[in-house]
């Protein structure tokens, strides 16, 4: 986690253990809005599968966000990323930037670049 910085555009900044139960600090860069830092529960880790953290504004009825990291093998030696997240509660129009899936394009995009830069 030590190297966000360096390749992701969107989550510049992730500190934590990334332990089932734990929570993890992170900050969240969307395009034309200020940086966030928010502390967000990691709910599954499963190497090299799944990644999954939720995080709340008040309760999950207020709003929740589940953010989902899964890795699917592919022939060749790649490997496919699936970056989705769902979010619920009546703050949701709020929490949200008008264009989510812009800034989860632009972390794919460098992370890619990083992984095709390294083989």
């Amino acid at each position: 986690m030590d190297s966000y910085d360096e390749w992701n555009p969107h989550l510049p900044h992730v500190s934590g253990d990334l332990r089932e139960g734990e929570s993890i600090e992170i900050t969240v860069d969307r395009i034309g809005e200020r940086r966030q830092t928010m502390t967000v529960r990691v709910s599954t880790v499963e190497p090299v599968k799944r990644l999954q953290w939720i995080g709340t504004v008040g309760s999950k009825w207020v709003f929740e966000g589940r953010h989902t990291f899964d890795l699917y093998s592919l022939d060749e030696g790649r490997t496919r990323l699936i970056n989705h997240e769902r979010v619920s509660g009546f703050l949701t129009p709020f929490v949200l930037s008008d264009e989510p899936q812009r800034d989860y394009d632009r972390m794919n995009h460098a992370l890619k670049e990083r992984a095709e830069r390294r083989t």
